[in-house]
């Protein structure tokens, strides 16, 4: 039962410690009361036991229809405290913290969608059927679950390859282009990292017949992976300028996304955990926390982090005009503060939904200028 409200009412508990002292005092009371009320009553026959149980049970049921009144009023007494103790300076950018100047509601409310880590919704779209017809490649859930097509009244033939990170994304995809493509073709796999990969032999043999077959005027690549960044690119330099020149050999234009600050793989709390920032943000929330310290990392430490990434594929790029390097990292940072935040700064909403770096609705906006920009430029390229 007290495991079942921890559950329900966890965002007025702080943590498991605080479960195991409800536990214990449940306990006593039940101890107490068996010792004390239970046995007078259960001397007094049944009339009196009758008596007992129906006050018992009516304490519980009022307790029970009134338990989210009551967790709003131990919350709002919480966040009383949290909020008169808001008053620090930001200085310098490893102590960078954000204007947090909220509500009482606010906080629930970002309590609330650091909890839920929503995904964009997905427009109506159809099953590839052309695409399977193609390849015979149907049989991995992990491509046919999260590959489909949009149909649309432009010209623009488009094609987004890549892992869950690129199917994340398809709906701001669809969104830049939206009414300029006649058709615009999902063809992704989780977990494949499409640039460097050996992985994945059936995605991998698949992919570039969908290219050759379809010859789409623009060919978008979003793969991203936590080591991509590292030693792990540099290391796989001829590969990745292989698949990009097969993918331009067959693309009118090739837009590649470059990566975002993973948290958990690279950073750790000073306790040693790995980052989860939403799972972190709520936390700190629910221990009257509005600091978010570790949550960002400075822009220097940002740039030096992906330097390799930044260097071999702008090089790329800057090789061939009808290439495009999107760096996605940049466009989290706060270029006057000198930052890059793991959440939006005016709402505490996390841009991961969890510790390997995959976007939720407010990191998939936070980019969706970028993708913009580079829609705009392209179409206007094309002029088909």
């Amino acid at each position: 039962m007290v495991f079942t409200a921890y559950q329900r009412e966890k965002t007025t508990i702080d943590s498991w410690e605080s479960l195991l002292i409800v536990l214990c005092m449940t306990m006593v009371l039940t101890l107490f009361f068996h010792h004390s009320v239970e046995q007078w009553s259960l001397k007094r026959g049944y009339v009196s036991v009758a008596v007992y149980v129906g006050i018992v049970y009516t304490v519980l049921a009022t307790l029970l229809f009134n338990s989210s009144s009551i967790s709003e009023a131990l919350l709002s007494n919480r966040l009383d405290d949290l909020l008169k103790g808001n008053s620090e300076v930001k200085t310098t950018p490893e102590d960078w913290k954000p204007d947090m100047n909220f509500t009482m509601e606010q906080i629930r409310a970002i309590i609330r969608f650091n909890q839920g880590g929503a995904i964009l919704p997905f427009p109506p779209y159809q099953v590839d059927e052309e695409a399977r017809k193609w390849t015979n490649y149907t049989d991995e859930t992990e491509h046919t679950g999260y590959s489909f097509i949009w149909k649309g009244k432009g010209n623009l033939s488009v094609l987004l390859l890549g892992n869950s990170f690129a199917w994340r994304a398809a709906p701001v995809i669809h969104d830049v282009f939206k009414g300029q493509f006649s058709v615009l073709r999902v063809y992704t796999h989780l977990g494949c990292r499409i640039l460097t990969d050996f992985d994945c032999p059936k995605y991998r043999a698949a992919y570039p017949i969908v290219l050759e077959k379809m010859r789409p005027h623009i060919t978008l690549v979003i793969a991203r992976y936590a080591s991509h960044t590292a030693d792990f690119l540099a290391s796989l330099k001829k590969k990745t300028e292989e698949r990009i020149e097969q993918m331009k050999n067959f693309s009118l234009r090739v837009v590649v996304d470059g990566q975002n600050t993973f948290c958990g793989p690279v950073l750790k709390l000073k306790s040693g955990e790995d980052i989860d920032t939403p799972a972190e943000i709520v936390r700190r929330l629910q221990k009257r926390r509005l600091d978010m310290q570790e949550l960002h990392w400075t822009r220097n430490k940002s740039d030096e982090y992906h330097s390799m990434e930044t260097s071999l594929l702008s090089s790329i790029a800057q090789s061939n005009p009808n290439i495009t390097f999107n760096n996605i990292y940049e466009q989290y940072c706060l270029q006057k503060e000198g930052v890059c935040p793991f959440y939006y700064p005016k709402t505490i909403h996390s841009f991961y939904g969890d510790k390997w770096g995959h976007l939720i609705s407010e990191g998939l906006n936070a980019l969706r200028r970028g993708y913009q920009d580079i829609a705009t430029s392209l179409i206007h390229e094309l002029s088909v």
